[in-house]
C-alpha cells in the first residue's frame, strides 16, 4: 500500500501515568487530537468523549466504495504486484496477471511449467546421480554408469551435452559413490571411488578440462561406500566418505594440500552418509551404524560435526535400513534436517534437531524401499525430498511445504527412481536427476513449487 499521510496515530495508549486516570487514554493535545488507525472494517479517530477531558478511540467507520485504509486515511488501493506476474496481489486481492496456457501460477505469483520426465542420456545402467544448479539455474549432473566409468552432463547451452569425466579400463571401474558441486564460476567438482582399489579420488572442470587425482591411496581393502563433497565459500573441497575397514574418514585441501582425518574409528561404520557445510566452514555429517546382532544386523542413523573444533559423534538418532542412504541440509540458522530410510527401508523417515532436540518423522510409510534418498530446504526452510517407492519401482517427492507433509509420484514409467538427486533453484523449483533402469537411461525432471 503507497497512500500515506503524516499524521500521528498512536495517541490512545490506556496506560498507568502520573496525573492520568487508569482505563483513559492522554489528555487532549495539538499532536493527539484527531490522530487515526486502521482496524478491522475500516478506522478509528481519536476524540474526546464525555466529561473527563480523556481522548479515547472512537467508533469504527468505514471506508467507501473500494476504498481501504492505511496509516488511518482511505484512499485508493494501489496493487502490490511488484515482481508478482500472475494470481492475486497481497494487498488488494486483485489479479497480477495470468499465466500462459500450460503454466500454473506458485505462491510467490511466478509462472511456472513442469519439465519432463526427460531422457537426458540413453548410455546404459545408471548407477548413480549428484545433480547441482549454477548461478543462471542451468543443471549439472555426474553420473556413474555400469561398464561405461564416471560421465558429466550439463545444459549451459540451452542442451544436454555429456563428457565424459574417468573412462573405465579393465581394471578401472570407476564413479561409484560420487557427489557433484559447484563453485561461484559454475565449475564442477567431483568425489568418487575407484571400484577395483577403492581408493577415494577426486575430479574436476575448474581448468576447462577434467583432471582427476587420487586422494586417499591406502584405502584399498575398504569397500565402495559414500563419498560426500562440499565447497566452502573459499572453494576449498570438503570429502566424507566410508574409509578401508570401517573407519569414517574426512579429507579436505582447505590448507592447501590435501589432509585425511578419521571422523569415526572401526565400529561397524555403515555407508548411507550425507554432508553440509555451515556458515562457519564446519562439517556436519550424517551417517549410519550397523552392530551384528544373533538374528541380523541392527543398524542406526547417526550424526557427526567439527563444529566445535573437535569432531563429536551423537548416540543413535534412529533404527535405520542396512542400505538405505540418508541425505543432510542445514537451514539459515544451521540446525540439521536429515532424510533417511527407516528400519528394514520399509518407510520414509526425517529427523530434524530444529527445535534443540532431535525429532524423527515417518512421512512415508508406504514406500516400501526408500533407500534412495536426497533433501534440500527451499528459502524458508521447508523440506523436499526425492526418493525410490520400492514397492512399485517409482520415483516419488515429499514436501512440507504447506505445513504438513505431502507427497506424490513423479514417475512411474517401469523400473524408475533409483539414484535420485533434488536441488531446488532461486524460484522454488525442484529439480531431480535419477536413473531409467528399464530403459538403461539418465533421467531428469522439474516441478514447479506448490
Amino acid at each position: 500500500m503507497r497512500f500515506q499521510r503524516d499524521v500521528p496515530i498512536l495517541c490512545c495508549a490506556f496506560t498507568l501515568a502520573a496525573g492520568w486516570v487508569a482505563g483513559c487514554g492522554q489528555r487532549p493535545s495539538s499532536a493527539s487530537v484527531e490522530a487515526r488507525r486502521c482496524v478491522t472494517g475500516g478506522y478509528q479517530v481519536c476524540e474526546e468523549h464525555g466529561m473527563d477531558s480523556c481522548m479515547e478511540w472512537g467508533p469504527v467507520l468505514s471506508c467507501s466504495g473500494t476504498d481501504v485504509c492505511s496509516n488511518g486515511w482511505c484512499g485508493p488501493c494501489e496493487l502490490g504486484c511488484e515482481a508478482r506476474v500472475c494470481g492475486p496481489d497481497p494487498v488488494c486481492g486483485e489479479s497480477c496477471g495470468m499465466c500462459p496456457t500450460g503454466q500454473t501460477c506458485t505462491s510467490h505469483g511466478m509462472c511456472c511449467e513442469d519439465v519432463g520426465p526427460v531422457t537426458v542420456d540413453s548410455v546404459g545402467e545408471v548407477e548413480e546421480t549428484s545433480f547441482a544448479l549454477d548461478a543462471a539455474g542451468r543443471g549439472h549432473i555426474s553420473y556413474c554408469v555400469a561398464d561405461k566409468g564416471l560421465k558429466y552432463v550439463t545444459n549451459t547451452s540451452g542442451e544436454w551435452v555429456t563428457a565424459t569425466v574417468d573412462p573405465v579400463d579393465p581394471v578401472n571401474n570407476v564413479g561409484s559413490g560420487m557427489t557433484l558441486a559447484l563453485d561461484a564460476a559454475g565449475k564442477g567438482h567431483i568425489s568418487y571411488y575407484d571400484g577395483t582399489t577403492f581408493n577415494l579420488k577426486y575430479a574436476t572442470n575448474a581448468s576447462g578440462a577434467w583432471v582427476t587425482t587420487t586422494i586417499d591411496p591406502s584405502n584399498g581393502g575398504g569397500w565402495v561406500g559414500v563419498a560426500s563433497l562440499a565447497l566452502d565459500a573459499a572453494g576449498k573441497v570438503h570429502i566424507y566418505y566410508d574409509g578401508a575397514n570401517g573407519y569414517l574418514k574426512y579429507a579436505t585441501n582447505a590448507s592447501g594440500a590435501w589432509l585425511i582425518t578419521t571422523v569415526a574409528s572401526p565400529g561397524n561404520v555403515a555407508s548411507g552418509g550425507s554432508r553440509a557445510l555451515d556458515a562457519a566452514g564446519k562439517v556436519h555429517i550424517s551417517f549410519h551404524t550397523c552392530v551384528h546382532t544373533i538374528k541380523h544386523l541392527d543398524c542406526h542413523l547417526r550424526y557427526a560435526t567439527n563444529a566445535s573444533g573437535s569432531w563429536v559423534t551423537s548416540d543413535y538418532l534412529d533404527s535405520v535400513g542396512m542400505w538405505g542412504h540418508s541425505s543432510l541440509a542445514l537451514d539459515a540458522e544451521g540446525k540439521v534436517h536429515i532424510g533417511y530410510a527407516g528400519p528394514d527401508s520399509y518407510s520414509l523417515k526425517y529427523a530434524t534437531n530444529a527445535l534443540g532436540a532431535w525429532v524423527t518423522t515417518e512421512v512415508d510409510s508406504t514406500s516400501l524401499r526408500g533407500t534412495s534418498t536426497s533433501l534440500a530446504l527451499d528459502v524458508a526452510g521447508k523440506v523436499h525430498i526425492s526418493y525410490l517407492e520400492g514397492r512399485n519401482f517409482d520415483l516419488k517427492y515429499a514436501t512440507n511445504a504447506s505445513g504438513t507433509w505431502t507427497t506424490k509420484p513423479v514417475d512411474s514409467a517401469g523400473d524408475v527412481g533409483e539414484a535420485t538427486s533434488l536441488a531446488l533453484d532461486a524460484g522454488g523449483k525442484v529439480h531431480i536427476s535419477y536413473s531409467d533402469i528399464t530403459n538403461g537411461a539418465l533421467k531428469y525432471v522439474a516441478l514447479c513449487p506448490e
